[in-house]
């Protein structure tokens, strides 16, 4: 599995994420992913994580990400 990830904030602001993986079964996927930008106060992220991911229904998944990031100015 590869794809992108945009997390969205409350605010709107996004991060962008790069993300490659192993579907696990029962909607549970596991990878890495390499931060690729963002807007507002995460503009100019970098980082790396890795993540696991369950479904909780058609089109909505809890995801958990775990790594280090930088935040130029930050």
């Amino acid at each position: 599995m590869h794809g992108y990830v945009v997390v969205t904030f409350p605010n709107g602001d996004k991060i962008y994420t790069k993300a490659e993986g192993q579907l696990l079964g029962n909607g549970q996927t596991k990878g890495t992913g390499v931060y690729i930008g963002g807007t507002g106060s995460y503009e100019g992220i970098k980082g790396s994580a890795v993540f696991k991911s369950n479904m909780m229904a058609p089109g909505v998944s809890f995801l958990e990400f775990e790594g280090e990031r930088e935040i130029p100015g930050k």
